[in-house]
């Protein structure tokens, strides 16, 4: 089944040029083609990019380094760190302890705004353990048909959960130990709650 590496996505127009157009985010790309063999450049500047990825090295700065031009450059730097996202999720042990749950928008075209009236931005949805590991994961709705998969399949039952009163967390309830978190104009009440994930948004 092909997915979107991006949003998850299975739903795909298929493109005379042979390339998968994702109905939900508009990523176009051959989803099954493997990109390091099948690509014109070389394998020294292939070597080369992996190189400067490690290092940090902007796209911009090496626009005069490299002889392929910034959106090329760019271009295999997101395929680099989608390859880590994907190792790094494949690699991924349950969370446990006290967890803070939270969903937000980001991206778009209007920056510093951020939350449900903002309009033209992603959804992504976080998982805080206090120790300060952090995982987000794009999502395309609120509905528990989205939330709930991703709270089961990263945190351990008997954890302790933080979240707000969206209806998608009800049935952390029977999971472990739920705390609902009251808010007042987005800033939570109470001293027992650290609020760690809207730290880490911010």
């Amino acid at each position: 089944m092909k997915k979107c590496p991006r949003f998850g996505s299975q739903k795909f127009w298929l493109l005379s040029a042979g390339q998968n157009h994702c109905g939900q985010c508009g990523l176009t790309r051959k989803i099954h083609k493997d990109l390091w063999p099948s690509t014109r450049i070389s394998p020294y500047w292939k070597g080369r990019l992996v190189e400067y990825f490690c290092l940090g090295v902007s796209a911009y700065r090496l626009r005069f380094q490299v002889p392929y031009d910034r959106k090329t450059i760019q271009r295999w730097f997101r395929f680099f760190r989608e390859a880590i996202y994907v190792h790094h999720h494949e690699e991924l042990s349950e969370l446990s302890g006290e967890i803070e749950m939270d969903e937000t928008k980001f991206g778009g075209y209007r920056p510093g705004k951020r939350g449900w009236g903002a309009a033209g931005k992603h959804l992504v949805f976080g998982i805080c353990q206090r120790n300060g590991k952090v995982l987000t994961f794009p999502i395309s709705s609120r509905s528990i048909r989205e939330l709930v998969p991703l709270m089961t399949a990263y945190t351990k039952p008997g954890s302790l959960y933080y979240t707000d009163n969206w209806h998608a967390y009800t049935f952390l309830d029977i999971r472990g130990n739920h705390v609902v978190v009251s808010k007042d104009k987005g800033r939570p009440k109470g001293r027992d709650h650290i609020n760690s994930i809207e730290g880490f948004w911010s």
